[in-house]
């Protein structure tokens, strides 16, 4: 990737993180509140996560990460990003 787009642009998982000949799987959702119970069970409804949770494979590693962003007037937004990594 050229430098000057990948310092605008940074990977969301660094090179080191994801093993030569694994496989990196991952599923963003966006949620209008900041509860976490609630994150989590739009997470566990969803087919998408689902099927990453149950990926089959030696060494499977799993993620999640949580961020959320306050905005005016009360409103937030919280991102939860689900991920796997499957070595083949």
């Amino acid at each position: 990737m050229n430098s000057k787009i990948s310092n605008l642009c940074p990977s969301p998982v660094p090179d080191r993180a994801v093993p030569s000949g694994s496989q990196f799987k991952g599923y963003p959702s966006c949620h209008a509140h900041a509860d976490g119970r609630r994150v989590w069970q739009a997470l566990r409804r969803s087919p998408v996560a689902r099927d990453l949770v149950a990926s089959v494979g030696s060494g499977v590693r799993l993620a999640i990460r949580v961020k959320v962003f306050p905005y005016p007037d009360g409103c937030v937004a919280t991102w939860a990003m689900l991920a796997a990594i499957v070595a083949r």
